[in-house]
């Protein structure tokens, strides 16, 4: 039987045009939004346990994927 994996974190890029979904099994994957609201798969573009992020501001995030959901998240900031 096929069972869904449960989604923990969504977030759209800065133009709206991509949501990335993370969820449990350490996956993460990006959709297409069109003007119709339609959204379409673009497939799996990472899978780990942790997902590290970066910014402009040279903070670095660390995101525990997968349960439970109100997982850790840490930031440190590198000179």
């Amino acid at each position: 039987m096929n069972h869904p994996q449960q989604i923990y974190r969504l977030r759209f890029s800065s133009n709206g045009a991509h949501l990335y979904a993370a969820g449990e099994g350490g996956f993460v994957r990006q959709y297409r939004r069109y003007p119709n609201l339609n959204i379409h798969c673009l497939g799996e573009v990472y899978r780990h346990r942790v997902l590290i992020t970066a910014s402009k501001d040279k903070t670095v995030g660390f995101i525990c994927l997968g349960s439970p959901s109100h997982g850790w998240t840490e930031y440190y900031e590198y000179t």
